[in-house]
């Protein structure tokens, strides 16, 4: 994904929905690399980055996890 980061952050930005599945570890990893592409990409701290994702996880970035 980071290698993708600008084609990621576009996607993100304009609504696309996003679907983890792996194992329980797996998700927070997934979570943590989109995070840092959409503060590198948009020009935001971290800690916005991570709001920014939390309302966007509520509608559009669906989880299955499993062990």
């Amino acid at each position: 994904m980071k290698e993708e980061r600008k084609r990621v952050w576009r996607l993100l930005s304009g609504g696309a929905a996003v679907y983890i599945a792996g194992s329980t570890r797996m998700p927070a990893d997934v979570v943590e690399a989109l995070e840092e592409i959409i503060a590198e990409e948009a020009g935001l701290s971290e800690e916005a980055a991570a709001r920014w994702l939390g309302k966007e996880r509520a509608e559009k970035i669906f989880i299955e996890a499993w062990s």
